[in-house]
Formats: C-alpha cells, structure tokens, sequence
C-alpha cells in the first residue's frame, strides 16, 4: 500500500528493478513492479545510477540496432511466419495420415464382402470380426462408397488412401523436422541481433545469412570476399583464465572451431538460442569457480530465464559440427550440465573493456 512504499522511500530501503520483456527495457522504478506477468524479467540493481545506464544505454542502442537491421528483421520475420505457417499445415496433413490404418480396415472389410456388396451404394454397414465384444457378438463398421464405382474399385481406392498415408507420413515428418530446425535457427539470429553491439556484429549477421541461404532476400548484397577477424565478449576469470563469449553465429564457430584448442572447455545453455561461450585454459583443471562463471556468461548470453538455468560444459574436442549445417550449429554427446543464475550486472562488470 501508499504507506509502506512511502516508508520504504523514507528509511531508503528499497531495490532499484529494471523490468525487462526478452531482454528489452520496458520500465524501471525503484522497487519490483509486481503487476508484470511472468514473461517479464524484474532485473534488481544494487545501484540506481547504473540501473539508468543500463536502461538508457540498452534503449538507445536497440533502437540503433533495429533502425541499421531493418532489413535483417524484416527477412527473419517473414521467414519465421512463413515456416510457421508451412509447419502449421504439414502437422495438418500428418494428423490426416493417422486416418491410414482406418483405410486400409476399409479396404479389408470392403474385400471380405464382396459377395453382398453391388455397384450403386453409398454405403455399407458390415460385420467387423475385430471388434470382437464381451457378450459374444460382434461390431460393425459403416463404410462410405461412392456409388459410382464397383465394390472392389472402392476397395482400391481405400488401399491406395493407406500406401499414400504411409509415404506422406515418413516424407512429412521429414520435412516437419527440417522446419522445426529452420525454425530454431532463426531464433538463434534474433538472438544475436539482440547482442549485437556495433556495426561490424550487424555486418557479420548479414554474411551470416548470406552463406545461409537468404541471399534472394538481401537486395544488394555481395558475399564479402575477405571477413575481418571477429570482435567477440571477452572476460577474465578469478583465477586468471579468459572466456570467450561470441555474439552471433559466426563468432560462436570462430571461437569453438579456430580460437579453442580441443582441451579447452566450451559452454552453453541447454536446449536454448545463446552464444557459445569457452575458457581458454590449456589442458589444465580451473578451479569450481572458473567452471560457475564461464557457465553463468553462457546462461546470461541466452534465452534461457529463471533463477536457475541448466548449462552444458565439455572439453572442445567433443564438440563437433556436422556436414552442411547452418552456422553455429553443433553436436555432442559426452558433457556435464551446471545449473547457475543468470547475472548480467556482473558479467557486464567483469568484460574486458
């Protein structure tokens, strides 16, 4: 109530929060605003000064950020309704597929009763022997026919109904997969745009979708014939080891597959869009803490929320890229999971300037 906010500010007991949707400043005040709902992020500061910082800088630059990718948005945007709305329709027909046991049951049942069955009826009400009831008797089974054709001509026509649901079934859960992975892929590109910082991060997103197969959308681009080394997030760890933290997709592979020595330890949040993040530490074992601060960068560089957040850490060696896969993504199959709390004031405090 009134009362004890005002006494809150009188006795200066009170939390400056930023309050966040995705990442994105959306108000701040000097206590947690309760009336959010749970896809908002309540950020506590220890300091209001940096709190405004942090809130004017992040404002300023998405809205730099979104006005220099206007284009970049625009292309993802379209794609992920598209594959969207693709994937909406195949899931469609694939639940049709499931009907193709019934057909063939129709078809099996038109067959077997050939001999009482006549060209002209629209349908048929027959004795279904598997359907079998606990008084002794058995179902039937009402089939639908077009008049128009034989008996066995339907029964054909249903059997053809069940091959064509077994081939769709295997070709549209194929292709659903393929979607779903497009899909995840885009997410993985917004997420790097939201961490973009200067123009240079813009221009490698760009290249990235290029080499990704949207250059038909990129009106007046041109394949750069030389990248410069990437700029990625660097951090020091207590015990003196430096963390790499790549930005989008392009620094991810440059950090894990040419900066990263295969004994060096590589970290990312489980089963979300975020940057791949390693600990250049030349075969030797850094301490617990080294572990939980390269795994905290990697939950606080992700779509990952919550106060705990699981995060997968291995040796680079068993991090592998498979032929032909979009930029940034990899597989492995031998790691351990850490669970942290995302921290972004003090990541952002400890990144080498």
């Amino acid at each position: 109530n009134f009362a004890s906010i005002f006494e809150m500010i009188r006795s200066s007991n009170y939390t400056p929060t930023m309050v966040l949707q995705g990442n994105k400043p959306v108000e701040y005040a000097f206590c947690e605003l309760r009336h959010y709902g749970v896809d908002f992020e309540m950020r506590p500061y220890t300091s209001a000064g940096q709190m405004l910082d942090d809130f004017f800088h992040t404002r300023d630059r998405e809205n730099h950020i979104r006005q220099r990718a206007a284009d970049v948005l625009r292309i993802l945007t379209n794609a992920d309704a598209r594959l969207r709305k693709k994937l909406e329709l195949q899931r469609g027909e694939l639940a049709d597929c499931e009907r193709g046991e019934e057909y063939k049951k129709y078809a099996d049942l038109i067959t077997g009763n050939l001999y009482m069955l006549s060209r002209g009826m629209s349908e048929a009400t027959i004795t279904d022997y598997s359907d079998y009831r606990e008084d002794g008797t058995f179902g039937t089974c009402t089939v639908a026919l077009n008049n128009r054709l034989s008996p066995s001509a339907n029964a054909q026509v249903y059997y053809k109904k069940y091959n064509k649901s077994k081939t769709a079934r295997v070709e549209l859960s194929k292709q659903i997969e393929i979607g779903e992975a497009e899909l995840r892929y885009i997410d993985t590109v917004f997420d790097a745009l939201t961490h973009a910082e200067t123009a240079a991060d813009l221009t490698e997103i760009r290249e990235e979708l290029y080499r990704s197969g949207y250059a038909s959308r990129m009106k007046n681009y041109a394949l750069a014939k030389k990248m410069p080394t990437p700029t990625v997030a660097e951090f020091r760890t207590s015990g003196g080891y430096r963390v790499l933290c790549g930005k989008n997709n392009l620094q991810n592979e440059y950090i894990t597959h040419k900066v990263a020595s295969k004994n060096d330890f590589w970290f990312h949040a489980k089963n979300k869009a975020g940057s791949h993040v390693v600990m250049l530490c030349d075969g030797e074992e850094p301490s617990e803490r080294d572990y939980t601060f390269a795994a905290t960068v990697a939950a606080s560089n992700s779509k990952a929320k919550g106060d705990l957040v699981a995060v997968d850490y291995t040796r680079v060696k068993h991090i592998k890229k498979p032929s032909g896969a979009k930029p940034g993504f990899v597989i492995y199959h031998t790691n351990w999971t850490a669970y942290v709390t995302p921290d972004e004031e003090k990541i952002k405090r400890m990144r080498n300037k």
